[in-house]
């Protein structure tokens, strides 16, 4: 058996092995997710545990905390928040928002830090919500695999990485729907180019009278892509979902930001050491190019 066909026998068994794990970087690294308001998860990596929340003053919440998929019981954690007079925690992991400002809730285990939840408490709640993956994040934070209703320039950002379809879903239960008007999405690199599975969501915002709009998918760099990486995020899947994209948005009338061909003429840095991301972090480059399209859609 000549070395051409092994590799291509590799690459059929590789494909189905992790057809379900795209995009491996960002799901295999999950290790510890925690449980907020609205029953909120927020997904970590092992070396990035930081998340952002959101909420008004006099709001409650409560986190619950995981590793490994097991919940850690809260005899084993230590809760600690930097400015009581903002927000406080009990033992049992339950916050109270008081007034406005922000304060760090540390959470520890065996006396060590293991994660940090940064909570922010708001006057008002923004008319506007954005949905995205790791590439959102990344326009406005380094540290953190995702942003959960944290308030940016008058909108409500919910974003994980290695987030696909589904999680569209997930934030639209957990959001009440009276809270928002107009929903801006940057979905879909995660999804192999399938358009399609985000149908159902969109059509659904659309029958609640939603104003929708949908960003394009970013390029790639297939060079610097290794073998899954090919399966799962190669350049050509980008530009087939942006073709789905564009041409459903167009026969139901949904305003579409061109973040692709944006990406390309300001000929942004892509990171080499996975091909999908852009540099330098944070992105603001980006959120200030939609942040300048949105009054005029």
């Amino acid at each position: 058996m000549n070395t051409r066909i092994k590799r291509y026998i590799f690459l059929i068994f590789l494909f189905w092995g992790f057809f379900f794990a795209c995009p491996f970087s960002e799901k295999l690294s999950t290790s510890l997710h925690v449980s907020a308001a609205s029953d909120n998860k927020l997904y970590v990596g092992s070396k990035a545990r930081y998340f952002t929340k959101t909420v008004l003053p006099n709001e409650e919440f409560k986190i619950t905390v995981y590793d490994n998929r097991q919940k850690l019981s809260t005899k084993g954690l230590k809760f600690k928040s930097s400015k009581p007079s903002v927000a406080t925690i009990d033992k049992n992991g339950n916050i109270v928002a008081h007034n406005i400002g922000t304060t760090t809730i540390q959470i520890k285990r065996n006396h060590h830090l293991f994660a940090t939840l940064t909570v922010k408490v708001k006057e008002s709640i923004p008319r506007i919500l954005f949905i995205g993956d790791s590439r959102s994040v990344y326009m406005f934070n380094v540290k953190n695999n995702e942003l959960c209703g944290d308030v940016r320039n008058g909108m409500f950002v919910y974003a994980r990485s290695g987030a696909q379809h589904d999680y569209i879903d997930e934030v639209l239960n957990e959001v009440d729907p009276d809270s928002y008007d107009v929903v801006v999405s940057w979905m879909g690199a995660n999804d192999r180019g399938n358009f399609g599975v985000y149908r159902k969501y969109y059509n659904e915002l659309l029958k609640m009278k939603k104003k929708l709009i949908l960003c394009t998918v970013g390029p790639v760099k297939d060079a610097y892509l290794d073998e899954i990486g090919l399966i799962c995020f190669t350049n050509n899947l980008m530009v087939h979902y942006n073709k789905g994209l564009k041409k459903w948005a167009k026969k139901n009338n949904v305003a579409t930001i061109d973040l692709y061909n944006y990406i390309v003429k300001k000929n942004l840095r892509v990171d080499t050491r996975d091909g999908v991301h852009y540099l330098p972090r944070p992105t603001k480059s980006i959120w200030k190019f939609i942040l300048k399209k949105l009054p005029n859609l």
